[in-house]
Order: C-alpha cells, then sequence, then structure tokens
C-alpha cells in the first residue's frame, strides 16, 4: 500500500560566513559560499551595487569603498539552481 508520502523537491540551499562582520572603508571582509559544508566557486556576491564571485574556494574577498556610507549593508548571495542567501555587514567608519 501506499504511505502517503509524496516527495517535494527542494531548492538546495547556500550557505554564507562573513568575516570580519564590522569593517572600515578601505578595508576588505571575506564571503565564504558553501552547499552542505562544499566551497561553491561563481557564486555573485553583490555589495554596494556591484557583483562579486567566489573563487575555486568559495571565497569572496571584498575592499569597501571609501565612499560606502555608514551602517549596515546587505549581502544577496546568488548562485544558479540555488535559492538566494543574505547577510549584512556593518560599515563602521
Amino acid at each position: 500500500g501506499s504511505t502517503g508520502v509524496r516527495s517535494v523537491e527542494i531548492d538546495p540551499g547556500l550557505t554564507a560566513a562573513v568575516k570580519p562582520t564590522r569593517v572600515s572603508r578601505g578595508h576588505s571582509f571575506k564571503v565564504r559560499v558553501s552547499d552542505a559544508g562544499d566551497p561553491v566557486s561563481g557564486a555573485t556576491v553583490g555589495f554596494n551595487s556591484h557583483g562579486y564571485r567566489t573563487n575555486a574556494h568559495g571565497i569572496a574577498t571584498i575592499r569597501v569603498p571609501r565612499s560606502a556610507h555608514l551602517g549596515l549593508h546587505k549581502l544577496r548571495i546568488r548562485k544558479s539552481g540555488y535559492d538566494v542567501a543574505a547577510r549584512f555587514i556593518h560599515v563602521i567608519h
């Protein structure tokens, strides 16, 4: 008989770790993108109206321009076939 269980396809999720989360203008931060612990290369990290690609190790290094506004900035992490992930950094001075 049937168990009544249906399979549902779910888009895989990206995990993104940001270090540091508080950064000064003119300095850099890194975003490490992974899927179940494995690095995701070629993901795009959107920050300050620009897109930055992750390398073979799943890492994008982003320099905060001196013109960036102070305060909270939302990062959008995208890769085809995945749900969009969002993280935040705080530009402190």
